[in-house]
C-alpha cells in the first residue's frame, strides 16, 4: 500500500483485517509507504491515525523493517510486515 491510508479513512481498520485474512498468505508481507504529517497541519483523518504508532495498533503485524525519513518534520514511513 502506497499513500492509501488517507484515501480510505475511516475503513483503513477494515481493509487491514480483509487484507491479513484474505489475502495474505502465512508468512506473506505487507509493505506500507506512508506520508504522516505535523499534528497542527494534519486536516483529515487524525481522529482514527495521527502518527505512525496509531498506524501500528491498526495493522497489528510483526514489523520485519521500518524506514522514518524527516520524522521531526511532514514525514514518510516504510514499513515491511509479516504475517
Amino acid at each position: 500500500m502506497s499513500q492509501l491510508m488517507w484515501y480510505v479513512l475511516p475503513k483503513f481498520e477494515k481493509i487491514v483485517t480483509h487484507l491479513k485474512e484474505q489475502n495474505l498468505k502465512s508468512g506473506g508481507y505487507l509493505l506500507v509507504n506512508q506520508t504522516f504529517y505535523k499534528p497542527h497541519e494534519q486536516k483529515y483523518g487524525k481522529e482514527f491515525v495521527s502518527s505512525v504508532e496509531d498506524m501500528l495498533r491498526v495493522i497489528k503485524m510483526n514489523i520485519v523493517e521500518m524506514i522514518e525519513l524527516n520524522r521531526p518534520s511532514n514525514h514518510n514511513a516504510v514499513i515491511l510486515f509479516k504475517k
